[in-house]
Parts: structure tokens; sequence; C-alpha cells
């Protein structure tokens, strides 16, 4: 054989972790707030070789706090490195496009309804282990940090001049998730 078979790889993960509210009305940015995340998602990877991947997929993360939730849709596009044979260091770098699929509950004021963007651009970091358990299947763990790129929404600040100025709110998040992997 000349060389080696590409492999494909596909998988499913569910993750949980916290969510933070970013606003720059003090620049630089702080936290405005903590939320509660729930990640699920199905992913797709191209491996040309042995430490190297082409990653993607589709996810619904929800994202709260109280009675108020955030539902976002989302397509990541990234690379992994990979490292080891049977259990496997898997370290990730990537955007993700997300759609605001849906918010509601007390907590989201009328700026946020009015001010909102139903798409936005982020970009990610994971790190995990991928415990392969035969030929065509394995385990992963991983943890995944990521942060929005450009604001979910627009905020007034009134000022002590009585101007108005707006304030971009980012999203960023901490997941842990386990998943289920398939190659073939």
């Amino acid at each position: 054989m000349a060389g080696k078979a590409q492999k494909h790889e596909v998988g499913v993960n569910l993750g949980y972790g916290k969510g933070f509210q970013l606003s720059n009305i003090n620049n630089p940015h702080y936290w405005q707030g903590t939320l509660n995340c729930v990640k699920f998602d199905l992913n797709y990877s191209f491996i040309p070789g042995k430490h190297f991947a082409v990653a993607t997929g589709l996810y619904y993360q929800g994202e709260g706090s109280g009675n108020s939730y955030v539902n976002f849709i989302g397509v990541p596009i990234g690379i992994d490195i990979l490292a080891g044979n049977k259990v496997q260091g898997v370290f990730g770098i990537g955007f993700n496009i997300t759609y605001l699929a849906g918010s509601s509950g007390d907590g989201f004021n009328t700026e946020m309804e009015n001010f909102h963007s139903d798409f936005q651009l982020g970009i990610y970091l994971e790190a995990g282990l991928k415990i392969n358990l035969g030929k065509h299947s394995g385990i992963l763990i991983k943890t995944m940090f990521d942060s929005d790129l450009t604001p979910l929404y627009w905020e007034s600040n009134p000022s002590h001049s009585d101007a108005v100025s707006k304030s971009s709110i980012l999203y960023s998040d901490v997941i842990l998730s386990l998943g289920y992997r398939y190659r073939f």
C-alpha cells in the first residue's frame, strides 16, 4: 500500500460548566454575571495523519441563571493536535459560529430583546484525554473554554454628562464534557 488510509471520526458529547457575561462598560472587560451551562454536541473529524485532525460539528448550548435562559445552536470549525496511541492527549483550537435560538425569563432586559445579534463569532480552546477502546471506538473527556469575539447584545450606559454610551455584552464559558467517538 502506498500510503496510510485517512480516517474519519464521528461522536457525541454531553457537558456542563459555567458561563460568564462580560461587559466593556469599564475598559478593560469585567465579569458581569455567572451562568450555568449545558452543552450537547455532535461532531465530525477528518484525520489525515496520526497527530492532526480537522474538526467540525453541530451543538446546542443553554446558559442561564434562576429562571432566565439563553439557547444557542453553533457550528465549530477547528484543528486538533493528537498525542499518543491507546490514550491520546487532544488539544484543539478553532472558531465557532453561534445562532441565538431563543431567550426567556425575567433576567433579560428590553435592551437584549431590542439590541441583540442573532449570530456571534467566537473562539475556543480545548484539552482532553481520549481513551481508545479498540480499533473503532473511544471515550473522550475534555474541558473547553470558549468566548464570543462579537457581542451578543449592546447595553445602554448613562454617563455623568447625560449622554448615553453603549457597552457590548459578550459570553464566555468553561465546560467539562464526556463523549463517545467512532472511527471509520
